[in-house]
């Protein structure tokens, strides 16, 4: 089956799920972005929904997210991208870490540098000016202590 002829066959599907997230609320805190194939939040870092996008383009990204997963878009602006990846799994890392670097005297020290991390790759996400890179520098130099 080629790509075009599973996408033809899958789309109907899709559809069905689109609808039914929507209904069921799944992306309630993502209403202007599409949700992903199957309704969760998160996952598609499309910018499609932008205004300057002609229709024809917006289903070429479709079409690219199903064959592979993401869109064009998502890589014109590759560093934001990732950041908005990261962020809410480093959140949930920080909510369930149980133990922490050799560098670290405590679970706390290590807490509050994580929420220094959070803190600073969510204003950087945000183009905020305050954003010092600071959170971002501790993300990179503790990037292979993030795992339980």
């Amino acid at each position: 089956m080629s790509n075009k002829e599973f996408y033809e066959e899958l789309e109907p599907l899709l559809e069905q799920v689109r609808k039914e997230a929507w209904q069921e609320g799944y992306v309630e805190a993502n209403k202007e972005k599409e949700p992903d194939l199957l309704g969760r939040e998160n996952v598609c870092f499309s910018i499609t929904g932008d205004a300057n996008v002609s229709p024809e383009r917006v289903e070429e990204y479709r079409r690219q997210r199903v064959e592979r997963g993401f869109d064009d878009t998502e890589c014109w602006n590759l560093d934001t991208t990732i950041l908005k990846f990261v962020l809410p799994r480093l959140k949930r890392f920080r909510e369930c870490t149980i133990g922490y670097p050799p560098e670290f005297e405590s679970l706390e020290a290590w807490t509050d540098c994580l929420d220094k991390m959070i803190d600073n790759i969510d204003k950087i996400i945000k183009s905020e000016e305050n954003a010092d890179y600071e959170g971002f520098e501790l993300f990179k130099k503790y990037f292979f202590n993030l795992w339980w």
